[in-house]
């Protein structure tokens, strides 16, 4: 350290200061804090020179417990699946009517038995009807269509004329059966029948062509006094 001595007129000689100038201890701090703040501050990085890192994103989704959404159907993507609708039908419970059993020589349809009686035991009507009672019948009763075309594939053939148990011989034009109901149900009469011509009051089955032309299993009133062929229906078990 140099001492500076200075002499003037009025005080004298004396030293005034120090060379170099002394720092003072707070400009001291000051210039140490501030070196310090300088070293701790980081890079420009907007500099030219500097280059920036970026820090890596992870694209990894937490693990979740909850299932993943499911696919909106109603999207353009989706493919809706219909539920399968059964369309079986239930097991019926119910079955048809067992055939009649019935003896030999009679063929079941349905609940009753049918025999037939040709033209080698041909009878009048009612000498008919009074057979088919010995045996624990009655001259047949036909009461549906399907019994209509039993009687024509079982007996008729392709030609046949046979007595059944329908006459209105009590009474003109009212029809009964020989069990005395009345003919309110089914009936197939042939086109312009019954007519009554010479006092036909007797009721045949007819099939094949005749003189007032071609039957199809189709119903004729005869005189009663005709010899034909008939048959005869009863409940199994009856004699």
């Amino acid at each position: 350290m140099n001492i500076v001595f200075e002499c003037r007129l009025d005080t004298g000689c004396g030293a005034v200061s120090e060379y170099p100038p002394t720092v003072s201890s707070a400009s001291k701090a000051l210039d140490t804090s501030t070196a310090s703040s300088s070293a701790t501050q980081p890079a420009d990085v907007s500099s030219s020179e500097a280059t920036v890192i970026p820090t890596a994103v992870s694209t990894a989704y937490p693990a979740s417990t909850t299932q993943p959404p499911q696919r909106d159907v109603s999207s353009s993507e989706g493919t809706v699946i219909p539920t399968a609708v059964s369309t079986a039908l239930p097991a019926s419970t119910s079955q048809p009517p067992p055939l009649a059993t019935c003896e030999a020589e009679w063929t079941s349809f349905g609940s009753s038995c049918y025999k037939l009686y040709t033209s080698t035991s041909a009878q009048n009507w009612k000498k008919a009807k009074v057979n088919c009672q010995n045996v624990g019948g009655k001259l047949v009763k036909i009461e549906t269509d399907k019994e209509n075309d039993f009687i024509k594939n079982e007996y008729l053939n392709t030609k046949g004329m046979y007595w059944i148990g329908l006459s209105d011989i009590d009474k003109e034009g009212e029809w009964k059966w020989t069990d005395g109901t009345g003919l309110t149900g089914y009936k197939k009469w042939k086109s312009g029948q019954p007519n009554n011509k010479g006092h036909q009051d007797c009721v045949a089955i007819l099939e094949g062509d005749y003189n007032v032309g071609h039957h199809n299993a189709e119903w004729n009133d005869l005189k009663c006094s005709k010899q034909l062929g008939y048959i005869c229906k009863k409940s199994p078990g009856e004699k």
